[in-house]
């Protein structure tokens, strides 16, 4: 007696997005990257980095943006994964759009965190010195909020995808 094996629709296509995920050279990024610099040529992705750790020498407190987006987000980064990756076994998108929707929702995510800090406030003196720079000299809610003076770090928050270097 001979058995012979042959392979389902549903087999063919787990084999084939399989084949798909060991084959991907590519990564998905969430930050503030080369191109993203302020007026003075400072890296955005150096002060984001600053204001989210902290610099006590500075005396700049610590503003966390990362660290609770990712813990605030994670379990609804894992459900669009697996959503997306029944439309990869049915061979209706690819890698590259499953990680492009990852991290436009996970950099749409980070944006959120940074417009909801609060705490700590700005110190008296900041507010001050951001209404110096202002010709009504009045200061408003955008004025005394951290982290939004220019809006430069808010809006330079970027999803990449790009090819993993095999360094």
């Amino acid at each position: 007696m001979k058995i012979i094996r042959t392979k389902t629709e549903i087999g063919k296509s787990l084999q084939s997005a399989v084949k798909k995920l060991e084959e991907n050279t590519k990564v998905g990024k969430v930050g503030w990257f080369e191109n993203a610099k302020y007026d003075s040529g400072v890296r955005v992705a150096k002060i984001a980095a600053i204001q989210d750790r902290g610099l006590s020498e500075k005396n700049i407190p610590k503003r966390p943006m990362l660290e609770p987006t990712v813990a605030r987000e994670q379990q609804n980064w894992k459900r669009i994964f697996l959503m997306e990756t029944r439309k990869l076994l049915k061979d209706e998108i690819g890698i590259s759009h499953i990680l492009e929707r990852l991290v436009n929702r996970a950099a749409g995510d980070v944006k959120k965190t940074i417009s909801q800090i609060i705490e700590p406030p700005l110190k008296p003196a900041t507010i001050r010195a951001r209404t110096r720079k202002y010709k009504d000299k009045k200061i408003t809610d955008t004025l005394s909020k951290p982290l939004i003076e220019t809006g430069i770090l808010l809006s330079t928050v970027t999803g990449i995808v790009i090819e993993e270097s095999s360094d």
